[in-house]
């Protein structure tokens, strides 16, 4: 047998076997190996979550770095000084609420008397009659007791509106004709639901009790604003050193003295009352008034509407400025941080503890010890939740609770600092950038961390000026406050699961492209061909919830339900293919528009092209049994057999 013979034997042994079914054998792939391809779409789609999940968990640590950044600053900007400092409309209002409580709490009926009673019993806003059986001998009834201590219409109660109170209950004591009290005084008793003369005679004393513990002397609380009028206009002020005692937040600074209560040393013409009135819309302590002064064209108007005889508006516009700038001068000293203007109390205090750690909580810190704000933050402002430490700079991250070390290790300036928290500056902890990625100063600091041969470490260190000492600190912080803060506060920042709002991220950036701009990941993790999602045209977007049921395997209408002959994949193909009545199904059941649907087809289109290579089904005939599980290589194998055999003859 000639060597042409050999080979025309193989190729008819080859054709003939190759006229049986036999599948093609595919290469193993796995889940890690990128790209595949892959026997589903549930498997494509699964590698493709194992590539991009992780990377999305740092993109989400990124957002909370700089959300939880901003959070906090605003928990303790807003709640610092009073809930209204740091938020102005007209940029008066924390200049307003200065003058206001430039007034003491005994003698401010506006802002004043709602600290007294919290301060003596926390529990009465809960449980009044618990409050009030604790307070006086009596057994109250429910609605005498809410009557007594919330009021109701113009009716007052002694929670808000002491003063009120006081004054009623003396009104009705002027009445009695000695020990009678059924018949003068009816309505006071009646008033609040029936409670006795006594029960309200102890509620009374209670009050005065209360207002006897201020240690400059009970405040005359029928005549308060009079009062006050007369400490205004008097040369060594009636009011010197004097207020009622209430250790509520920061109450105390202004009402024990420890900023100064300037007077005029003048007798106005005008109603000074109403000048000084925070509750008026033309007074200085009220934030659309306080414009009006400040102003300094509105003496016509504001003459005439308070009676002023001439020169008195620039008597009183001069006051004003003055005392804007010695009330900021004295509360900084207080606390011991740079003097800057009354608005910006709240940041500086903020800052200055982020920097040092050794900001004077008084009253709250009794010991003048160090404070951390995350301690501090929770019982102070009632705020019913705990921010977590290592907040400040200073904090000793590798040890329990990360104590404060008060001081500037770091040596990092003040005016550093100012830049590390501006909402202007680009590479600060707080900054937003107002196109996609949002957030990107965040990665630069984490990059700075990974490597300090980075762009992203020099870029940071230069545009801040920082010493490598003060990069060493900074870096080791941003680390643990983009990390594991937000792991240690995750429920109080974010409420889900970071694994929740990873998958949410996840989808997002399929969606819309908001996290990763270009072809590769924050990271540098490539992204794969034909992953995005184009919802460029009008109307076209779907939501994260929709985009979860495409994916959702186990719903009969999903990208990853079955394969090309059976389930929800099936109909999507068909669609692809032009299917209108497979098209209109899936549009029904995920509840989306022709608009909506269109990308989502174009995108499997690609995807599945691109990732999934099913195996071939096996369908058995009646021209002959087929031979599964057999390859190329299985027939090469038989016909190398048979051409040794051959061999072997000719020999």
């Amino acid at each position: 047998m000639t060597k042409t013979k050999y080979i025309g034997t193989l190729m008819v042994l080859i054709i003939g076997l190759s006229l049986f079914n036999v599948p093609t054998m595919k290469a193993e792939t796995t889940e890690t190996a990128w790209p595949g391809p892959y026997d589903s779409m549930d498997e494509a789609w699964t590698a493709v979550q194992a590539l991009l999940l992780p990377e999305m968990e740092e993109e989400f640590y990124d957002v909370s770095f700089t959300a939880n950044a901003q959070t906090v600053t605003g928990y303790t900007i807003g709640n610092l000084l009073a809930p209204t400092l740091a938020s102005s409309v007209d940029g008066n209002l924390a200049g307003a609420y200065a003058m206001a409580m430039g007034i003491p709490y005994g003698v401010n009926a506006s802002y004043g008397f709602m600290a007294i009673n919290e301060t003596f019993n926390e529990t009465y806003n809960e449980d009044p009659v618990a409050f009030l059986d604790g307070v006086t001998t009596a057994s109250w009834t429910e609605v005498a007791a809410n009557y007594t201590v919330f009021g109701m219409g113009d009716v007052p109660g002694i929670w808000m509106n002491s003063a009120d109170f006081y004054a009623a209950y003396l009104a009705a004591a002027m009445t009695i004709d000695g020990e009678n009290v059924t018949t003068a005084n009816v309505s006071m008793i009646a008033t609040y639901a029936n409670a006795t003369w006594a029960d309200l005679t102890e509620v009374y004393d209670y009050l005065v009790t209360v207002f006897d513990a201020n240690p400059f002397g009970a405040v005359d609380m029928m005549n308060y604003m009079d009062v006050y009028v007369d400490h205004m206009e008097s040369e060594m002020g009636l009011l010197a050193d004097y207020g009622v005692f209430a250790p509520g937040p920061f109450g105390g600074i202004f009402a024990l003295g420890l900023v100064g209560l300037p007077t005029f040393n003048y007798t106005f013409t005008g109603n000074l009352a109403a000048i000084l009135d925070p509750a008026n819309g033309s007074a200085i302590a009220n934030a659309t008034g306080l414009a009006m002064w400040m102003n300094g064209t509105y003496d016509a108007t504001l003459n005439a509407t308070f009676g002023l005889a001439a020169g008195e508006f620039a008597m009183i516009y001069d006051y004003i400025m003055a005392y804007e700038t010695s009330m900021a001068a004295q509360i900084c000293g207080f606390f011991g941080i740079d003097t800057v203007p009354v608005a910006a109390i709240p940041s500086a205090i903020m800052l200055h503890q982020w920097l040092y750690g050794d900001v004077n909580w008084f009253p709250y810190a009794g010991d003048m010890g160090v404070q951390q704000v995350g301690t501090y933050l929770t019982p102070i402002f009632a705020l019913g939740i705990d921010i977590g430490d290592g907040y400040e700079l200073g904090s000793d991250l590798t040890a329990a609770g990360y104590p404060v070390t008060v001081g500037n290790e770091s040596g990092i300036t003040w005016a550093q600092a100012e830049m590390l928290w501006s909402y202007e500056d680009m590479y600060s902890f707080v900054y937003l950038q107002a196109e996609a990625p949002y957030y990107s100063v965040a990665t630069m600091w984490t990059k700075a961390a990974m490597d300090k041969m980075s762009t992203e470490y020099s870029t940071l260190k230069d545009h801040f000026g920082l010493t490598e000492t003060a990069m060493d600190y900074l870096l080791e912080w941003t680390a643990f406050w983009r990390k594991q803060w937000t792991i240690d506060n995750q429920v109080l920042m974010w409420t889900d699961s970071v694994g929740t709002w990873t998958t949410t991220f996840f989808y997002d950036q399929w969606i819309l492209q908001d996290y990763w701009t270009g072809t590769t990941t924050s990271y540098g993790v490539t992204i794969p061909e034909g992953f995005n999602l184009d919802t460029s045209a009008a109307n076209s977007s779907i939501d994260g919830a929709t985009a979860s049921g495409l994916f959702f395997k186990f719903n009969p209408l999903a990208f990853t339900n079955g394969n090309s002959t059976e389930g929800g994949l099936k109909l999507w193909l068909e669609a692809i293919d032009g299917n209108a009545t497979s098209e209109a199904a899936l549009m029904e059941g995920h509840d989306i528009t022709a608009a909506q649907i269109a990308p989502l087809i174009s995108w499997l289109d690609t995807f599945y092209g691109l990732y999934v290579d099913e195996p071939a089904v096996v369908v058995p005939t009646d021209d002959g049994p087929s031979i599964p599980g057999y390859s190329i290589l299985a027939l090469v194998g038989v016909s190398a057999l048979v051409l040794s055999v051959l061999y072997k003859k000719r020999r």
